[in-house]
């Protein structure tokens, strides 16, 4: 599986095009499989899709209206790759932040950023528990086989 965004790189309220491409090991396009996606920093339209017959989906990333690095996550069949879409302040916040400022309110602006990194770290936390359920997982599955050619002396 590869993931792929069309802009890394885009303002909050924007949106960029996400391509995820199905194949196997040899590169032969997977139908029909369907695809789930999630972002911490956004919303995907629509987060679920089934591949085409090239093995490839197309999906809408749009930006929230906060700014950071926002982490994609498309999941199929226990397979999960991610990407990074950063995502940066409009011209029409940071005016808003310079007319803060200009007033005095500085404070707010603070408060407000603070707010934010604190909602960022926990959904980067939240992630980083998500991918390592789905490896345990996928580890689990693996223990009865790798346990069997131990004790046959295959290992």
């Amino acid at each position: 599986m590869t993931i792929s965004a069309e802009s890394q790189y885009i303002n909050t309220y924007q949106s960029t095009g996400i391509l995820v491409a199905l194949t196997t090991r040899a590169g032969e396009a997977i139908k029909g499989r369907k695809i789930t996606f999630t972002a911490d920093m956004g919303t995907l339209k629509p987060n679920q899709a089934i591949t085409n017959a090239s093995g490839e989906v197309w999906v809408t990333f749009v930006a929230s209206g906060w700014a950071g690095v926002s982490h994609i996550t498309a999941n199929s069949g226990g397979v999960s790759e991610m990407i990074e879409v950063n995502v940066a302040l409009s011209t029409f916040q940071w005016i808003v932040i310079v007319f803060l400022c200009l007033l005095g309110l500085f404070g707010v602006v603070i408060l407000v950023l603070r707010h934010r990194r604190k909602a960022v770290m926990m959904a980067k936390v939240n992630a980083l528990r998500e991918l390592q359920s789905a490896s345990g997982e996928g580890l689990s599955a693996l223990m009865p086989s790798v346990l069997d050619r131990a004790f046959k002396g295959e290992l």
